[in-house]
């Protein structure tokens, strides 16, 4: 199968082109950071890491925001030994070096010795399917109309589920989530509401939903983002319950639930 072209999301010829518009390097990688009280939220809700052996993995980690929160989990737990077991990546080169500056100054203040990986790597050119027990994070936001021809092309042929009619870079990071989660691992993301309901992520929601219990927090009302034209949701997947959907609070209390065949008989939509 195809491989997408070496770091997609920033050829040379798309970013002239963009940069002539106003689109800035940060807005073609889709990167939008998330606050740190919301990260802690979303990684306290999860089972991790008592399921498997404990890893965990943000494959779009940004400033590690998302890392920190999962330090801070273990280091509450006691099991500061398993923080080599948290892993970030990331494409653009300024946000590793600023997530290692941060994760360096958050060891040090809880004062343990080990360390998450970071990685300068981008998720979308990896051959191996890592297995892992918890994916988490917020992934890029960028429509497929604004993407260079060839990246759409490639994710077209590479990401069957996600990348259909007019589609978003963060449902294919969630088709990657889904390959990479172990059996029984978890999948939390920080994603628009808009993967809800369209029709263009219909296929998406299926495959999220046939893949265990699914829980939607509403964040609508949060200003989570204050410089992004988005409405988010929290999307946890847990695969090692049956399939189901609910709605959640922030705080990860489920409010409504409803079993497969029921939110399938409203046709799909969320």
């Amino acid at each position: 199968m195809p491989q997408p072209p070496a770091r997609p999301l920033q050829p040379a010829d798309a970013r002239d082109n963009l940069a002539s518009q106003g689109i800035t390097t940060q807005k073609l990688n889709g990167q939008v950071y998330t606050p740190l009280d919301l990260a802690v939220s979303v990684v306290a809700r999860l089972r991790w890491p008592q399921h498997g052996e404990g890893r965990l993995l943000d494959p779009a980690c940004g400033d590690g925001v998302f890392l920190e929160a999962a330090v801070r989990k273990l280091v509450a737990m006691g099991r500061q030994a398993d923080i080599p077991r948290i892993e970030g990546w990331d494409i653009d080169p300024d946000a590793v070096r600023a997530c290692e500056a941060r994760l360096t100054v958050l060891c040090e203040t809880l004062g343990v010795s080990e360390r998450p990986i970071v990685r300068h790597r981008n998720a979308l050119e990896q051959p191996a399917r890592p297995s892992v027990d918890a994916v988490v994070g917020n992934p890029p936001y960028l429509e497929a109309k604004r993407m260079p021809a060839g990246l759409k092309r490639a994710l077209k042929q590479q990401f069957p589920i996600a990348a259909r009619g007019a589609f978003d870079l963060y449902g294919v990071f969630t088709e990657l989530a889904l390959r990479w989660v172990s059996e029984g691992g978890e999948l939390a993301y920080v994603i628009p509401n808009r993967v809800l309901v369209t029709s263009a992520t219909g296929a998406l929601r299926e495959a999220v939903l046939a893949a265990g219990e699914v829980g939607v927090a509403d964040l609508s009302r949060e200003r989570v983002f204050t410089d992004a034209a988005v409405y988010p949701v929290v999307l946890r997947v847990d695969t090692s319950r049956p399939s189901a959907y609910g709605v959640e609070d922030v705080d990860g209390k489920r409010l409504l639930g409803l079993s497969a065949e029921a939110i399938l008989g409203l046709e799909g939509r969320w």
